[in-house]
């Protein structure tokens, strides 16, 4: 019941800023969607990490990362920035799937459980 909420509540209260030439300086010209999350995902990671294709998850440091359409995505806790992401609706696309994976994560689990 918990991460149902957390897939429902992190991903949908939520908020988004375009930022451009932070970070290297090699990627100045890169824009960036800084997602500040309200709740704690770090929790349903290890399921996300597996049914994301090519992810990288350190269960250590709670950080994974993974490639979207031609976005480099990195997920925290609380945070989730999304690498040449143009615009907020951009981000919004992103954050939709990766809540419709959240999802898939814990059906799998309540079906491994039950």
């Amino acid at each position: 019941m918990a991460k149902e909420h957390l897939g429902k509540s992190a991903f949908e209260n939520h908020k988004i800023s375009i930022v451009k030439g932070e970070g290297c300086p090699c990627q100045a010209w890169m824009k960036r969607a800084v997602v500040e999350l309200s709740d704690d995902i770090s929790i349903a990671m290890p399921n996300m990490s597996r049914l994301i294709k090519g992810c990288a998850y350190n269960p250590e440091a709670n950080l994974m990362g993974f490639r979207f359409r031609d976005m480099g995505v990195i997920v925290e806790a609380h945070k989730i920035t999304i690498n040449n992401a143009e615009d907020e609706t951009t981000a919004k696309t992103v954050m939709d799937w990766l809540r419709d994976v959240v999802n898939a994560a814990d059906a799998d689990d309540t079906r491994q459980q039950g």
